[in-house]
């Protein structure tokens, strides 16, 4: 099947014309042609339509291809162009190439004329696409910079070569995304950069100098002063695109991360102000505990002792009456009633001894209640803590203990405890576990509060249920920390 073929043909010869035209179609194009003979009919025709390829005689009337061409490329860049030529010097067809033909044939060789009118066609293809690649690139590369001076952060390609001098090869962003500095000052002067951010500046200029072949990304966080003295903070984030040797390419971003830094501190310090909170309830809480427990021991207690004093001697003096040796016992249990609640409001033993020997204590009156076998495996020297962090482990503890009572069904306790930068105490059983759901229950008022005790303290709770079975209560807190030494010592001060 013929080729269609749209044709432009510069020609002052009708029959030159014609035999151009037979070539073509012999060759196998369907040629829609139009002949002009001067440069208005060429520009007329050039405007009218898009053209496949352009014929053109070299000596015209009134002119040349060297015009026609220049005619051609004015109106399309792309275009084919063939000179088609009874005689053409050398220098002509030369110059001709040059200034942007794609062949010439003579006259008196037709059979050049399909390979030259196949290549000028493929010729003209490849500009097209090309020319067409670069306008894609040229709107991809503005629509990249449209996008990255709109970003509200600093683009920058940094080459460091084998003298270690930092060069900024690339910068895109709005202006004064940092303060003090103009994105495109950055080129001329790179130093300004790392100047600007003082000492934190120089730990990047050194992280960038440094970073072994291997290395692939670099972190950093700096803060800077702007003009009115607020600190700014900046993340950068780097990726080596480059590993040539002798010389380093990186390409980073700079985030303003000022207010999200703000953020993070008023959170931390909400945070802190909360667990505060936390231990002064759990503290005053145990400090109430305390005050009940000796009103308990001092009156009730007190009340009780006189009671079977006031017993004992009127049994004495009246052996003969049947209630008092059991009223007189009925006290004696009443009496060690008093001192068991007494104990669970405030363990003594917790202040006298501290928080290892109360863990002892608790875990064998635990054996003793449960029958069940109980161990213990804790440092020889004892693990200084502060009072808020020993009453709330210790209750922690004491929680765990009674959910092993009431809902494990196990046969064996066991417990560790160490200390060193955090102290950890594991309660570990041989029961049936616990469910999954009951570990988030919003309801479960024993694991909140083992949950909120932790917090106060800033430590942390992990209730799970191991591979082996049962159920495992890990807590995990860090030893004093300065705030709690501070509600301990406040609180002191205001207990009488």
């Amino acid at each position: 099947m013929s080729q269609p073929l749209s044709l432009l043909m510069v020609e002052d010869s009708a029959d030159d014309a014609e035999l151009l035209l037979y070539e073509l179609s012999a060759g196998g194009y369907a040629t829609d042609a139009r002949v002009v003979d001067d440069l208005p009919a060429l520009r007329a025709a050039l405007a009218e339509r898009s053209w496949d390829i352009v014929i053109s005689d070299h000596n015209l009337h009134g002119f040349d291809s060297s015009q026609a061409l220049s005619t051609v490329r004015e109106h399309d860049r792309d275009v084919a162009f063939v000179i088609v030529s009874g005689f053409i010097g050398e220098e002509a067809a030369v110059e001709a190439m040059k200034a942007g033909a794609d062949d010439y044939v003579m006259k008196d060789h037709p059979a050049r004329l399909m390979p030259a009118v196949e290549r000028g066609l493929r010729e003209a293809s490849i500009r097209r696409e090309r020319r067409a690649a670069l306008r894609q690139v040229a709107a991809n590369e503005a629509r990249l910079r449209m996008l990255t001076d709109n970003m509200p952060c600093l683009i920058v390609q940094i080459q460091i070569p084998g003298d270690g001098a930092l060069r900024i090869t690339y910068v895109s962003g709005r202006p004064g995304i940092v303060p003090g500095l103009e994105p495109e000052a950055l080129v001329s002067r790179p130093d300004r950069l790392f100047e600007r951010f003082g000492a934190d500046g120089e730990h990047l200029r050194a992280l960038f100098i440094e970073a072994p072949e291997t290395q692939q990304e670099i972190h950093w966080s700096g803060r800077m002063s702007d003009e009115h003295g607020h600190v700014c903070w900046f993340d950068f984030r780097g990726r080596r695109c480059s590993a040539q040797p002798g010389c380093q390419l990186w390409d980073g971003v700079f985030f303003d991360v000022t207010q999200q830094k703000q953020v993070e501190n008023e959170v931390r310090d909400m945070n802190r102000r909360l667990r505060e909170l936390a231990a002064r309830a759990n503290l005053t809480r145990e400090t109430e505990r305390s005050r009940i427990a000796r009103e308990i021991h001092d009156d009730l207690g007190g009340s009780l002792t006189a009671l079977k004093i006031d017993l004992v001697q009127l049994r004495t003096r009246e052996p003969e009456l049947p209630r008092l040796t059991p009223m007189i016992e009925l006290i004696d249990d009443t009496v060690q009633a008093v001192r068991r609640i007494c104990a669970d409001l405030h363990p003594r033993i917790l202040d006298d001894l501290g928080l290892q020997a109360a863990l002892e204590w608790q875990l064998d009156r635990f054996r003793e209640r449960s029958g069940l076998e109980c161990r213990l495996t804790a440092p020889d020297d004892c693990i200084a803590v502060d009072r808020i962090t020993a009453i709330s482990v210790f209750r922690v503890f004491q929680e765990a203990l009674t959910n092993v009572a009431r809902h494990a069904a196990a046969k064996r306790v066991e417990v560790w405890l160490s200390g060193g930068d955090e102290l950890v105490l594991e309660v570990r059983d041989d029961g049936r576990g616990i469910a999954p759901e009951r570990r988030n229950d919003r309801d479960s008022f024993g694991i909140l509060g083992m949950q909120e005790r932790m917090y106060g303290i800033g430590g942390t709770i992990e209730i799970d249920n191991p591979p082996e079975g049962g159920t495992r209560v890990i807590l995990r807190v860090p030893l004093q920390t300065d705030h709690m030494s501070a509600i301990q010592s406040d609180d002191e001060r205001e207990t009488p």
